[in-house]
């Protein structure tokens, strides 16, 4: 029983070449081209099955605008490209109000604490923000760098908005 249990082990063993890796085995160029390259068969056989899985298939509806030129779900992302106009990183996105509103935990790069606030709008402008820059925000350069990071998320919801993207999203 050992003996067979052995004899088993060994013709399995025999069958695996080892990896590439662990033998240092150089394949020749034809041998490369041969790994890499279908051959007619085998380029027929995947191009059926992949027409078979295609088949019935389509798109259901083509990726389009944001109708009001704005989407909610760009929110996020649009507001990390501000920051990176503004000179500011995310620390912390946090949800409230059933995702209806966005507070957004910032630092600019002179270590300034700042906050964005974006709250979903019920009309055609989508959302309202609001920001905060630094301990004492009424100063002249946090009051700059606030407006800064507003004009850019403006900038980039629009620039968003103008891009199409696929129907389902939370707009």
């Amino acid at each position: 029983m050992v003996a067979t249990g052995l004899a088993v082990m060994g013709i399995l063993s025999g069958c695996q070449r080892p990896y590439a890796a662990s033998s240092n085995l150089r394949l020749t160029p034809d041998e490369q081209q041969q790994k890499l390259t279908l051959n007619k068969e085998e380029q027929a056989a995947v191009l059926a099955a992949m027409q078979n899985a295609a088949e019935g298939q389509g798109p259901l509806e083509p990726p389009v605008r944001a109708p009001s030129g704005k989407r909610w779900s760009d929110v996020p992302l649009a507001v990390e490209y501000a920051c990176d106009e503004a000179e500011m990183a995310v620390i912390e996105m946090i949800e409230e109000d059933d995702g209806r509103r966005l507070r957004f935990r910032l630092r600019t790069v002179e270590d300034w604490p700042a906050e964005l606030v974006v709250c979903r709008a019920a009309t055609s402008d989508i959302y309202t923000a609001q920001a905060w820059v630094g301990r004492f925000p009424d100063r002249p350069a946090r009051i700059e760098r606030r407006d800064k990071l507003l004009a850019a998320l403006e900038h980039y919801m629009e620039a968003f908005g103008a891009k199409r993207a696929l129907p389902g999203r939370n707009e």
